[in-house]
């Protein structure tokens, strides 16, 4: 749930930033059904292969992980994660290998003005939470934990706005998520590159150009 949510969190800095931004432009031929018909299978919308060529990884060094959307027999995230060679220390006697993760998820038909509410403005996270209301088995104490949550996540979270990026995009941190609308389709990249920010938002908007081609 909380994946769910953040990814419609508003938020409360929002600039603007051309200057930079690699250009990525919609195909003549390009047909927003196809991803939408695929939200399901989110593989085919961004392969192991794409992502692959993408990091300079070869594919059978690629895990991939999938999280399901059970309640509607489809999916929210498939995330492709690959070992980078380098191990963190999780205690003074402990090291673990250093895992570097894209993925893609949160797949919606979706418009201009939607796009703007849910990334844009605070009426997404509004609307994430009136919903949670109307749900059947809405739990209270759940429900005011996530909104806890979303409040303290929402003071450190910014967005900017990149221009030159399909019909419109907004590049969220510290999630390192790139919220795109490619013509009548809304989707997510999200990114884990460790500290180094600039390479997740270049390896997102690479990635956007290839789900767009594909």
């Amino acid at each position: 749930m909380k994946n769910t949510i953040l990814a419609f969190i508003c938020t409360v800095a929002i600039t603007s930033c051309g200057a930079g931004t690699t250009q990525v432009t919609i195909p003549d031929d390009f047909n927003p059904e196809k991803i939408i018909s695929n939200q399901n299978s989110l593989q085919k919308i961004l392969t192991k292969e794409m992502v692959a060529k993408a990091v300079n990884v070869p594919v059978d060094k690629i895990e991939e992980h999938i999280e399901n959307k059970l309640s509607e027999k489809g999916q929210y995230t498939v995330l492709y994660s690959w070992q980078t060679g380098k191990t963190k220390s999780v205690s003074d006697k402990i090291n673990i290998p250093e895992y570097n993760s894209v993925g893609i998820g949160f797949i919606s038909a979706d418009d201009a003005a939607s796009f703007e509410s849910k990334h844009g403005s605070n009426a997404g996270l509004q609307q994430q939470i009136d919903q949670m209301a109307t749900q059947k088995n809405f739990n209270k104490e759940i429900a005011t934990a996530e909104a806890q949550y979303l409040s303290d996540y929402a003071q450190q979270r910014t967005v900017e706005k990149l221009e030159n990026v399909a019909t419109a995009a907004y590049w969220e941190k510290p999630l390192n998520a790139l919220h795109v609308l490619a013509d009548k389709v809304s989707f997510t990249i999200t990114t884990n590159f460790g500290d180094d920010e600039s390479l997740a938002k270049r390896k997102s908007i690479e990635l956007v150009k290839s789900i767009l081609n594909h």
